[in-house]
């Protein structure tokens, strides 16, 4: 999903009875699933951290020269060491409750970004659809695994179903994160292409780039072009080595054992890296 945009997933329950229920959404331990206002969770955790914020000490370094200074003067290592102890404690416990920031619970988190109904119905012989409409607020991955109970419990088993999405910010995407040529031989042609999709509902500008070291060798058409919104782009490649792309690209070997190969006779193992940006 992308960053700024919400998707919607259905449910769909079939009823092979013929007496009606109401289907509820709740924990697997059978708990009520509450509700999260997505500005309520960030009004929260900005108060927190406000909180922590004005709870972290702070190093009085005035104090702790002048201490030290006082020490020197009267020759004392034990009070030389204690100001040097308390300095490091200070600074320490200051560290700590800085990294300490205030994070919502996981569950919390995804029940701001996930809307669903808690409880639906079904009639006897039809079926229902529950909706899951996902509606990010931040990037990353959630997840929940949830338990549906039916008010017939005697007739049907709770039902688990589990909830994964993640939102990011490039709409888009690659069909495979890496294309595997297989056994080529020298002097002979390797064809195939590369399929990418964009997510959002805009077109954006591609542009491919790969190491100037393999451009004698591999060839990529097209490496410029537009992606339209929510469609799919093709960059076809020709991968043709020859002898001297052992020596010519030697940084991108897989070493077998920490050992390049012998001579360009020996089997070896390549892998290149391709990188594709994109920008409205």
């Amino acid at each position: 999903m992308i960053f700024g945009e919400q998707c919607t997933r259905t449910l769909k329950l079939k009823n092979d009875g013929a007496l009606p229920t109401r289907i509820f959404v709740k924990t697997n331990d059978g708990r009520t699933i509450p509700f999260v206002n997505q500005d309520d969770l960030q009004k929260k955790i900005d108060e927190m951290n406000a909180r922590l914020a004005a709870d972290t000490p702070q190093v009085d370094q005035q104090e702790l020269q002048d201490s030290t200074e006082a020490a020197a003067k009267e020759d004392n290592e034990f009070a030389k060491e204690g100001a040097e102890e308390e300095r490091h404690r200070l600074e320490k416990e200051a560290s700590r409750k800085q990294i300490a920031a205030f994070t919502a619970d996981p569950f919390e988190e995804f029940l701001a970004q996930v809307q669903f109904k808690r409880t639906n119905e079904i009639e006897g012989y039809a079926s229902t659809k529950i909706s899951f409409t996902f509606v990010p607020y931040k990037l990353g991955p959630v997840a929940q695994n949830f338990t549906l109970f039916m008010e017939n419990q005697d007739y049907c088993s709770p039902i688990p179903i589990s909830l994964e999405g993640e939102c990011v910010d490039v709409p888009i995407y690659v069909a495979q994160e890496e294309y595997n040529m297989n056994v080529v031989v020298y002097d002979q042609f390797y064809r195939d292409k590369i399929i990418l999709h964009n997510r959002s509902a805009q077109p954006m500008k591609l542009q491919l780039f790969f190491p100037k070291s393999f451009k004698p060798y591999l060839e990529f058409n097209p490496t410029l072009g537009y992606i339209q919104g929510l469609g799919q782009f093709d960059i076809w490649y020709k991968f043709r080595p020859d002898r001297t792309i052992m020596t010519n690209c030697q940084r991108y070997l897989v070493k077998q054992d920490e050992l390049p190969p012998k001579d360009e006779y020996e089997e070896f193992t390549m892998r290149i890296p391709v990188k594709v940006t994109g920008a409205n």
